[in-house]
């Protein structure tokens, strides 16, 4: 008696072709979102090296920042970064748009447009 023959994918072959499918997934993802990642950075950079630039030419300017070790508690708790950040804008060292990144997720985020120079 002949054997029958049989046309057609088996099971094996079809869980090896999805096995496939999965390592190429898993190889590809990472990749992906280091492109994006680093896509997203390089944006970034143009911005954080005129903030970067803004921070030297200010802090040449104004040697006594507040924070500094010895100061009143009052002087260290006013010490953030939003003030210094606040006191950079004012001298128009900065524009406030400037110091949103492009890619920013939160809602919460804004820039303030009508923002107090005095």
């Amino acid at each position: 008696m002949a054997r029958p023959v049989h046309h057609g994918i088996s099971r094996l072959s079809v869980i090896v072709a999805l096995l496939c499918v999965v390592i190429l997934f898993a190889i590809a993802l990472p990749l992906a979102n280091r492109y994006r990642r680093d896509r997203f950075s390089m944006r970034d950079n143009v911005p954080l090296t005129f903030i970067h630039q803004s921070l030297i030419v200010f802090s040449n300017e104004f040697t006594s920042m507040p924070g500094r070790p010895g100061l009143a508690l009052d002087d260290r708790i006013l010490s953030t970064t939003a003030n210094l950040y606040s006191a950079m804008i004012t001298q128009n060292y900065l524009s406030p748009n400037i110091l949103i990144s492009t890619f920013e997720r939160n809602p919460a985020v804004v820039q303030d447009k009508d923002y107090d120079f005095s």
